[in-house]
């Protein structure tokens, strides 16, 4: 916080932060508090009305700025002011119904006219080329969406497979998911403003970005979820491969992929891949995430650290009583220690029980010791 307020200098900090509802815990946390402490620093926020239901308690410092849709004679205004008059009146009021108020739709839509040529530019105006009543519209923007993909069938299964990854994806894993000729279906993309970059990452090296988070949903959604359980399990392992001071950043999605993979996978089969079974996939995922509740507490980050240990925990078979005491203790000790001394405590005794269940002595001793340490936290 301090190193953004001294990007400031002496003039007062405004801090812009977009789509909150992505947001863990921790960032909350910080962001609550830049707002709250002394200092010359603004902090804004955009989100959507989600975050009400995941995080109440965090929006109700102050009352949020409810953000309308676009009533139809606006839509129409939005329509003129990127065209001129190139569309009919009759045209632009059935853009305006069909967006429903959506500003992204309506701006989604002309890019796509524009890219197949139904708009063109001359002279620096736009001009339909193509009688209004022949003009189709889409659902959704979605549907936009999926409409931009399957106009460039060569980047096409790029922009699939690539979307596994996420909104971001590095160059570096389209090789391992399969692309064919990647450079030119990502110059292509790019090319049509579809993802933007390279962006330079030192764990990931070039990467790049859709231009939307639904552009990138279409694109997985096109996907069969045997592909993406597939795909997933691929880009773990292209992950697992990183070394040096990359590889501690990289065990929550590492984690996050396996799982993800866990959950694709149709229910009937045995096998998320090829030579990776439905247990073993779910045990990878488990220590992984694991592992990243680790990474997690030495930055602080505790709010993420519980949040992995209990979906670790949840991919923890009954029977891998070690295991599952481990991560118990864990969660306890993170709980006790930021959150619920008194729930953090409880945890811990089904940690302790389970260990001398399972005769797992070394499982004893660290449950014990934290239980321990907590008691005396009690009293004191």
């Amino acid at each position: 916080m301090e190193a953004l307020d001294a990007l400031a200098g002496d003039r007062a900090g405004l801090w812009i932060v977009e789509d909150l509802h992505w947001a863990g815990g921790d960032v909350l946390a910080f962001l609550s508090f830049a707002g709250e402490t002394a200092g010359r620093r603004l902090v804004l926020t955009t989100s959507r009305p989600s975050l009400l239901e995941t995080a109440a308690a965090w929006c109700t410092n102050e009352a949020p700025f409810d953000l309308p849709s676009l009533p139809p004679s606006a839509a129409s205004d939005l329509v003129r002011a990127l065209v001129g008059d190139a569309l009919p009146a009759e045209l632009a009021a059935r853009i305006a119904d069909a967006s429903d108020g959506n500003p992204l739709f309506i701006e989604e839509l002309l890019r796509t006219w524009i890219s197949v040529g139904a708009l063109v530019e001359d002279d620096g105006a736009w001009i339909l080329a193509r009688p209004g009543e022949d003009v189709t519209l889409p659902s959704s923007v979605q549907a936009i969406y999926a409409a931009q993909l399957d106009d460039l069938p060569r980047a096409r299964d790029v922009a699939r497979r690539a979307s596994v990854a996420g909104r971001r994806f590095p160059v570096e894993a389209l090789g391992p998911l399969g692309v064919v000729d990647a450079s030119d279906g990502v110059v292509l993309l790019a090319r049509r403003a579809l993802v933007s970059g390279p962006a330079a990452d030192q764990v990931y090296g070039s990467s790049y970005a859709y231009r939307h988070a639904l552009l990138r949903d279409a694109a997985y959604a096109s996907l069969s979820r045997a592909d993406r359980a597939r795909l997933h399990v691929c880009l773990a392992r292209w992950l697992e491969g990183l070394h040096g001071a990359g590889r501690a950043q990289v065990a929550e999605p590492i984690g996050r992929h396996y799982a993800r993979a866990l959950e694709t996978v149709p229910l009937l089969a045995l096998e998320v891949a090829p030579e990776l079974g439905r247990d073993d996939c779910r045990r990878r995922a488990a220590l992984w995430l694991e592992r990243a509740a680790g990474e997690a507490l030495e930055v602080a980050a505790h709010e993420n650290a519980r949040e992995l240990l209990v979906r670790a925990l949840e991919l923890t078979g009954a029977a891998e009583v070690e295991e599952r005491a481990r991560r118990l203790v864990g969660l306890g000790e993170v709980t006790a220690a930021t959150a619920d001394m008194a729930e953090g405590a409880r945890i811990l005794r089904e940690a302790l029980e389970l260990a001398r269940a399972g005769r797992d002595r070394r499982g004893i001793a660290r449950a014990a010791a934290a239980l321990s340490w907590v008691l005396d936290q009690q009293v004191r």
